[in-house]
């Protein structure tokens, strides 16, 4: 089983993240507003992994003569 890949969408999510948690050490009233957004991002990669994994997977057939020309 392998690790599934979030998306590129999602790790700029988590940019915005990381650039709201460096305002809110900075400005006290901002600390509200990255916790919901932290909680929003967390929500978000949940619902991802959730659709990830109800995905079907994908499956590949090959057929082979049963005479191979030398």
């Amino acid at each position: 089983m392998t690790l599934p890949i979030p998306g590129s969408n999602l790790f700029k999510l988590l940019g915005v993240v990381v650039v709201l948690a460096f305002i809110a050490g900075l400005w006290a009233p901002a600390v509200l507003i990255w916790q919901v957004a932290a909680l929003a991002l967390g929500l978000i990669a949940l619902l991802d992994l959730v659709l990830l994994y109800r995905k079907a997977i994908p499956e590949a057939k090959r057929s082979i003569h049963t005479s191979i020309p030398l």
